[in-house]
C-alpha cells in the first residue's frame, strides 16, 4: 500500500524549533513519505534532514511586487484600526526605526490604512490581493514541482509567510489539502490576515480561535483545530532538564545566589533597551533590590549587534547570554539545537524573577510559575520607544496581560525596583493568576501538541 505524501513548509527558524526539534516530523514519517520545503543555503541541515530519511526541496526565487506589499501592509494596518489593535504611539515608533528617507513612504502608507479601515475597501482590497497572488508566474514552476512530488497534503508552518504563499496556492488549485498552524500568539494582533485560505487551521487556544475567526469570520468552526504550540512542550521534556550547579556553570553564574533574567527585545526594537539594564544592574549593586542577586541578560535571537557588549565595563558582573548562533545575513532562518532550547527552559527554571518588555517569555515564565515584570519605560523619557512601552498594555495581544492580573508592570525604575522586592519576598503572589492566563492564551500545556497538530494533519488528509 502506497503512503500518502506530505509537503512541509519550512521557512524560518521558529518553524525548525517546532516542527523538526519538537519530534512531530518524525511521528509523521512513520505514517507517510515527508518531503521538506527549504530555503537553500544551509547544507549541514538540509544534510541533517536527508540523513533521517526525508526528502529535501527547495524554495522557488521570486520577488513580492512592491505595490502588493503596499496593499498588503495597508490593509492589515486597516483591519488592526478597525478591530481596535492599532495605536498611534505604535505607528510613530515604526517611523522613528526608519530612515528619513523612507517616512514619506510611511505617510502614505498611513493614509492608506486609514482607507482600508472602511468595511467596504478592505473587502475590495482583499479581492484585488487574492487575485493578485493567483496572477504570481511562479506558480506555473510549482505546478510542475507537484507533478515530481505528487502531495497528498501541504503543511504551511507560517501563514503569513511569502515564501510558503505560491505552493499553498497551487495546491488549492490542484485540490490538494492544506493545513497551516498560526505561530505565535501576536501573530493576529499585527500580521492581520493570512496571505490565502486554508483547509485547517491549527491554533494554540480558544482565545485564538475566537481571533482568527474575527479576522477570517467565513471560516467554520471545524476548521480550525485547538492543539496548543509546541514550542512549549520543551519545558516539560525531562530529558532537557539540567541541575541547577550545570545551570550556573554555563552562564557562569552563581548557584547560591538569587537570579534576576531580563529577555531583551530584538536590537531594532527597544534601542535604549541597554541602558535600561545599567540602570537595573546599578540599582542591585547599591543594594536597592534585596537579597543581593544576579542579572542575566538573555539576548533576543534576532539581536546581532553586541549592544549590550558595550555596558560590560560599567556592569562587570553582569551575565550574558546569546540563545543560539545566527547568521547575520539570514535574519529568520536559524536551526537552534535542542541544547540551545534546553538553555532556554533551565535559564527560566533556575530563575527567580523574569523581567522583559512584554515578550512571548511572559508566556515561558508563567508556564514555569515565575513571577513576572513588564518594563515600560525607557532611559529616554520621550523616545518613541518609551512612549509606545507607556501604552503596550492596552495594544494587541498585549491587552491579554493587563486583563489577566499575573504580570505587573513597571513605568519607572522605582517602580520595577518595588515590584522585584515584592516578588523576591513572595514569589506565590499572582500564582493563580499565572495559571489562568497560561490557560487562556497559551491552550493545553502538556508535552503532547505534536501528538495533537499530526492528528489534525492525518484526519485532513483522510477527510
Amino acid at each position: 500500500m502506497l503512503r500518502p505524501r506530505i509537503l512541509l513548509l519550512i521557512s524560518g527558524g521558529w518553524a525548525v524549533r517546532n516542527y523538526i526539534r519538537s519530534g512531530l516530523v518524525d511521528l509523521l514519517s512513520k505514517q507517510a513519505e515527508v518531503i521538506v520545503m527549504l530555503p537553500s543555503g544551509d547544507s549541514v541541515f538540509e544534510e541533517e534532514l536527508r540523513s533521517r530519511g526525508l526528502r529535501v526541496e527547495f524554495y522557488l526565487p521570486y520577488s513580492v511586487p512592491r505595490p502588493l506589499s503596499f496593499l498588503n501592509v495597508s490593509m492589515v494596518n486597516g483591519l488592526n484600526r478597525r478591530l481596535g489593535l492599532w495605536h498611534p504611539t505604535f505607528w510613530r515608533w515604526v517611523k522613528s526605526v526608519h530612515p528619513l528617507w523612507k517616512r514619506p513612504y510611511l505617510e502614505v502608507l498611513r493614509f492608506a490604512s486609514v482607507l482600508c479601515q472602511n468595511k467596504s475597501l478592505y473587502r475590495a482590497g482583499r479581492q484585488l490581493h487574492d487575485k493578485w497572488v493567483e496572477s504570481f508566474p511562479v506558480l506555473e514552476d510549482y505546478v510542475r514541482l507537484f507533478e515530481d512530488v505528487r502531495p497528498d497534503i501541504v503543511v504551511s508552518s507560517n501563514p503569513f509567510d511569502w515564501s510558503e504563499l505560491p505552493l499553498s496556492l497551487v495546491a488549492a488549485r490542484l485540490h490538494v489539502p492544506t493545513v497551516t498552524a498560526i505561530v505565535s500568539w501576536d501573530n493576529l494582533s499585527y500580521k492581520g490576515f493570512p496571505l490565502t485560505r486554508f483547509t485547517r487551521y491549527m491554533v494554540w487556544s480558544d482565545l485564538m480561535k475566537r481571533e482568527l475567526l474575527r479576522i477570517e469570520p467565513q471560516l467554520d468552526l471545524d476548521q480550525i483545530q485547538i492543539t496548543g504550540t509546541p514550542q512549549f512542550d520543551f519545558h516539560l521534556s525531562e530529558e532537557l532538564i539540567w541541575t541547577r550547579e550545570e545551570f550556573f556553570g554555563r552562564i557562569g553564574g552563581d548557584p547560591t545566589r538569587p537570579l534576576i533574567t531580563y529577555s531583551a527585545c530584538a536590537d531594532l526594537t527597544f534601542s535604549e533597551e541597554p541602558e535600561v539594564v545599567a540602570m537595573l544592574w546599578q540599582a542591585i549593586e547599591q543594594g536597592d533590590v534585596i537579597d543581593n542577586p544576579q542579572l542575566l541578560i538573555r539576548l533576543h535571537p534576532h539581536d546581532k549587534t553586541d549592544r549590550f557588549d558595550r555596558i560590560r565595563q560599567r556592569c562587570p558582573s553582569l551575565l550574558i547570554k546569546r540563545p543560539w548562533k545566527h547568521n547575520a545575513d539570514r535574519f529568520w532562518w536559524f536551526t537552534p539545537t535542542r541544547d540551545d532550547l534546553a538553555l532556554l527552559s533551565n535559564t527560566l527554571r533556575y530563575s527567580d524573577i523574569s523581567v522583559n518588555a512584554f515578550s512571548t517569555i511572559v508566556l515561558d515564565s508563567a508556564i514555569f510559575d515565575k513571577p513576572i515584570v513588564c518594563v515600560a519605560f525607557s532611559s529616554e523619557r520621550d523616545s518613541p520607544a518609551a512612549d509606545y512601552l507607556r501604552h503596550s498594555s492596552e495594544i494587541g495581544h498585549c491587552q491579554y496581560l493587563s486583563e489577566s492580573k499575573a504580570v505587573r508592570v513597571a513605568f519607572s525604575l522605582v517602580e520595577l525596583i518595588s515590584h522585584l522586592n515584592s516578588y523576591l519576598s513572595d514569589p506565590s503572589a499572582e500564582r493563580e493568576l499565572r495559571h489562568r492566563m497560561v490557560e487562556q492564551i497559551c491552550g493545553p500545556v502538556d508535552g503532547t501538541t505534536k501528538y495533537r497538530m499530526v492528528d489534525c494533519i492525518l484526519s485532513t488528509l483522510k477527510q
